[in-house]
């Protein structure tokens, strides 16, 4: 399997905007950034998937009186424990308004005084800071990168992609980023090698796939496994985590001034971020079944393929330093500082706290 060193390729880049995309079996956005007006907000709660055995000890916050306003991505696998975030907070008392982003990114909803606190893509969060928004990063629902390079059956290795059609987002998207960075790795030029279509979101991506109208496309992992159940035509070139490692996923983040003046509901937050990793790890039977009840049209098969395959690639760790791991957002950090993406580095000390979950650890959250 193609091994890319991000640390390494730095000075290769040309040009990027890192963004994440939407799965395919729920609802697909106009690009990649997870992005969206605050719509309506919608009500959570799987409470049969969510019952502990008997004689836990659960740590518990009374956040009577509290109130969040919390935006993520349209309901996904790999978003569930947003989801199971979300329930175990207004388990604690908040009065949690929960809202899909289809339109505008977490960071302008922020900037904008719509939202507190957004569960979305690092790189979003890199620009909006690198242009002045005063947000803190205090952990992240999914940590290691949650996508696959899904190609037509006779691509066995990147080289084939030479005088393919790629699908993309747009041209200064992560996933065009993505083939940028393999298609070098292997030698060719990423420009004039392969014909790029702008396609959509991964859900206009993942229907393309399986159209035949592109020959290889970056999408959701849940998005690639729900494919290949649907057709023999697809095959899987690797997961970018083992393709280009070293690179984020997301991130819980809000407004520093809303973190300041309600610091037990940012340790709240914290400690849910712990007890949804924690609980996804050692529950995969209630892990199906919950996201089986939170997303339209999820196969119980394909969730529980889900589930494998993201503790494989450690998508939900309960360390602090692996839940925001700043040498990976460093990383992402760098090159979106070398590509023009950024007008200078960001300052992680500045954007990361991770006191809020090292207090939560110490209360006993995810153990």
């Amino acid at each position: 399997m193609l091994h890319i060193d991000c640390h390494t390729r730095l000075r290769a880049l040309t040009s990027a905007m890192l963004a994440v995309t939407v799965f395919a079996a729920a609802c697909s956005a106009n690009g990649d950034v997870e992005e969206g007006t605050t719509g309506e907000a919608v009500e959570t709660g799987n409470e049969a998937a969510m019952e502990e055995e008997e004689g836990t000890d659960e740590p518990s916050f009374d956040l009577s009186g509290a109130t969040l306003r919390i935006g993520s991505s349209q309901p996904e696998a790999l978003g569930m424990g947003i989801h199971y975030a979300v329930d175990l907070l207004e388990g604690w008392g908040a009065e949690v308004e929960h809202e899909f982003l289809t339109s505008i990114t977490g960071i302008e909803a922020i900037v904008a005084q719509r939202l507190d606190v957004s569960a979305s893509s690092a790189d979003e969060v890199l620009v909006g800071v690198s242009q002045g928004a005063n947000v803190t990063a205090i952990g992240a629902p999914t940590s290691s990168m949650h996508y696959a390079v899904v190609t037509a059956s006779d691509i066995e290795e990147v080289a084939d992609l030479e005088g393919r059609t790629l699908g993309i987002s747009s041209p200064g998207s992560f996933n065009a980023l993505m083939f940028r960075l393999l298609l070098e790795q292997e030698g060719l030029d990423p420009q004039n090698s392969v014909t790029y279509a702008q396609i959509g979101g991964t859900g206009e991506r993942a229907a393309a796939l399986l159209a035949g109208q592109i020959d290889a496309a970056v999408v959701y992992i849940d998005s690639w496994i729900e494919l290949q159940g649907q057709t023999d035509d697809l095959s899987l070139l690797g997961y970018m985590s083992d393709l280009a490692p070293g690179l984020p996923s997301r991130l819980y983040y809000g407004a520093e001034t809303y973190f300041e003046e309600n610091p037990d509901v940012a340790t709240a937050i914290a400690c849910a971020n712990l007890e949804a990793n924690a609980w996804i790890q050692a529950n995969p039977e209630a892990f199906v079944d919950y996201t089986v009840g939170e997303v339209e049209a999820a196969s119980p098969e394909a969730v529980a393929e889900f589930h494998e395959v993201a503790l494989g690639l450690d998508m939900y760790p309960t360390e602090p330093d692996a839940i925001v791991d700043t040498e990976d957002l460093q990383v992402l950090n760098e090159i979106m500082a070398e590509t023009g993406e950024l007008e200078s580095s960001v300052d992680l000390d500045e954007l990361v706290d991770t006191t809020y979950l090292e207090e939560a650890i110490e209360m006993g959250c995810g153990a």
